[in-house]
């Protein structure tokens, strides 16, 4: 491979990161100030109110734990410094860009420059990325904060040592995680326990516990804040129960989601606190799972597959068309049968450390998905944790191949 060649697979994520954002930015001034979801408007109330009064209110006379905070925290602060609805989705790709950035530094280190320009590129070019950050929803932050404590992770594996600086890094990044999407409490259960009973790291155990103090030491100021408002303990929202009722409930179908008929419980709680509310629902989804035992088994099994779909029913139908349907069954199809090709040849070559816990996170997370309900959009942070898999071995059958000069020198990877 000629020292060109080698020099851009280098700068391929720089590249691309800069090629993402800027076109990010114009796709963002063509869709405008307007939104196309109500989620949109209601994340934007939120900032505005905290930008503007301090606090966390839909109308400034009602507190409010409905949404988690940390989406319209990050918003807030791109109010005060003046942007609008348009900054805030520039911003979005700007944290994907940032993502491309992290992908790339991560296969570099574990796999090869070749790997990592594959895998920047898979970033790069994944249509519901990109389409996701022109949203206001929050989950291109958090890709953004779970790719940089995948780095942080990747470089403790890489050195065989996790420092404790490190450690409070990973777990503050985790807590804002949490604050942002609740339902990575489970990530960080499951990265914690794999932490402690895989890596093969020295002092894993208290490094595992240190990152789950610091995650917890940025959460619970936000869970006292809601005890003291709100009188009542509640972790991070008070949607946990709405959500467990539309994925638990006599109309609740696989790919349902929120389009799930709840009306019937929603007459019967009108008039309720939100964290009555909240628990409300909470006790007639259980109650419903508890009457219909083996009907609720069955739709969770069914639920955990609908993880892997390609399309999701949308309560928002001037969003959905076919044309995306195909497209996110063209992008996200290959990935998937490359990550069981991936798993299925771990039986002649076993998974490098780390690949094992983006294997673990990935298959984990529809387990605690599935109690609630599935949708792509919940997975797509995820899907960075698939590219992440995919890419080495793209990288590997690009380097054997006859016609492909690129990666003879340093591409074969783990």
């Amino acid at each position: 491979m000629t020292s060109t060649a080698t020099s851009w697979i280098r700068r391929a994520p720089w590249l691309l990161a800069l090629v993402v954002t800027a076109a990010g930015a114009v796709y963002a001034l063509w869709l405008g100030p307007d939104f196309r979801y109500i989620d949109e408007e209601h994340y934007v109330t939120l900032a505005r109110q905290l930008a503007t009064h301090g606090e966390f209110s839909m109308h400034g006379d009602v507190p409010t734990a409905y949404r988690p905070p940390g989406y319209p925290f990050f918003l807030a602060a791109l109010e005060r410094l003046g942007l609008g609805v348009v900054g805030f989705r520039i911003a979005n790709f700007v944290a994907l860009g940032l993502t491309i950035l992290a992908t790339g530094a991560m296969l570099s280190r574990a796999a090869s420059p070749l790997a990592a320009a594959v895998g920047s590129l898979l970033v790069a070019g994944y249509p519901l990325f990109f389409y996701a950050a022109g949203t206001l929803y929050p989950q291109i932050l958090a890709m953004a904060l779970l790719a940089g404590a995948l780095l942080a992770t990747s470089r403790a594996l890489a050195q065989r040592g996790l420092s404790a600086g490190r450690a409070l890094g990973i777990g503050a990044g985790f807590g804002c995680l949490v604050l942002t999407i609740p339902s990575f409490l489970f990530t960080l259960a499951l990265t914690l326990a794999w932490l402690a009973l895989r890596s093969g790291l020295p002092g894993r155990i208290p490094k595992a516990l240190a990152i789950g103090l610091a995650a917890a030491a940025i959460v619970l100021p936000w869970t006292a804040r809601n005890y003291l408002v709100l009188g009542a303990f509640v972790p991070v929202s008070t949607n946990s129960g709405v959500n467990l009722l539309y994925g638990n409930s006599p109309d609740t179908r696989p790919n349902s989601g929120v389009t799930a008929d709840i009306s019937a419980y929603e007459a019967r709680a009108d008039g309720l606190s939100e964290t009555a509310q909240d628990a409300f629902y909470r006790s007639e989804a259980l109650a419903f799972v508890r009457e219909n035992r083996a009907h609720s088994l069955r739709l969770y099994a069914l639920k955990w597959l609908n993880y892997f779909n390609f399309r999701n029913e949308l309560a928002t139908r001037s969003e959905a068309s076919s044309a995306r349907e195909w497209i996110m069954l063209l992008s996200y199809g290959p990935l998937l049968l490359l990550f069981v090709a991936r798993l299925l040849g771990g039986w002649r070559r076993p998974l490098p450390r780390f690949d094992e816990l983006l294997a673990v996170l990935y298959l984990g997370m529809p387990f605690f998905l599935a109690i609630f309900f599935t949708r792509i959009r919940f997975r797509l942070p995820f899907d960075l944790c698939l590219i992440l898999l995919v890419a080495p071995y793209l990288a590997r059958l690009l380097a054997a191949h006859p016609r492909v000069p690129l990666g003879r020198a340093g591409a074969t990877g783990p």
